[in-house]
């Protein structure tokens, strides 16, 4: 049986986020940051939540109707080495539940143009400030605000009744690409 596993969210950018160089121009100008706390009851190792990122894939899938979904194993590899999610799932398949882990980015597309990413952060590696803190953060960037719809789409999930969800951390949406910010140390982490 899978663990009850804390997630919260975070409405808008933090102020070092950078947009990945490979989404920069498509215009994915809003961020719900899924935030998976790792410290689980039970659970002596870091505990990564397959299902809510299989979620994530099936929230991206049904917010763009028509998308090719395509995985990176990190964010530097989009457009470049992307592969599908069955592809994710034949290899998890292969390792042990402790031995998996998120890819680095979910892009939705509609011909080329990606309309939908989702960016790991891993934070389970670097510690990190509060709410990232030794936690797998999805930031879903898009077009348009997605919070209250991604909250909506993962309540009425079946995993739903394990999820510890928490109230919104941060909602400071913003309608501009934070890449101009080139300092701090979020830009010298993931830039």
């Amino acid at each position: 049986m899978s663990p009850s596993v804390e997630i919260s969210f975070v409405e808008g950018f933090e102020h070092d986020w950078r947009m990945p160089r490979s989404l920069r121009a498509a215009g994915l100008n809003h961020r719900v940051a899924v935030v998976q706390e790792t410290g689980v009851r039970g659970c002596p190792e870091m505990y990564f939540d397959e299902d809510l990122f299989l979620a994530l894939i099936d929230f991206a899938a049904a917010s763009v109707p028509g998308a090719r979904i395509g995985l990176a194993d990190r964010v530097e590899d989009v457009g470049r080495r992307e592969r599908a999610p069955q592809d994710l799932l034949a290899g998890w398949a292969r390792l042990p539940a402790t031995e998996r882990d998120p890819v680095g980015a979910v892009i939705a597309r509609l011909g080329e143009l990606p309309v939908m990413a989702i960016v790991t952060e891993f934070w389970v590696s670097a510690g990190g400030p509060r709410p990232y803190a030794d936690s797998y953060t999805y930031s879903v960037l898009s077009d348009r605000r997605l919070g209250d719809e991604l909250r909506a789409f993962l309540a009425a999930r079946p995993e739903a009744q394990r999820w510890i969800v928490t109230p919104a951390v941060l909602d400071r949406p913003v309608s501009e690409d934070p890449a101009p910010q080139r300092s701090g140390w979020l830009a010298r982490l993931f830039g």
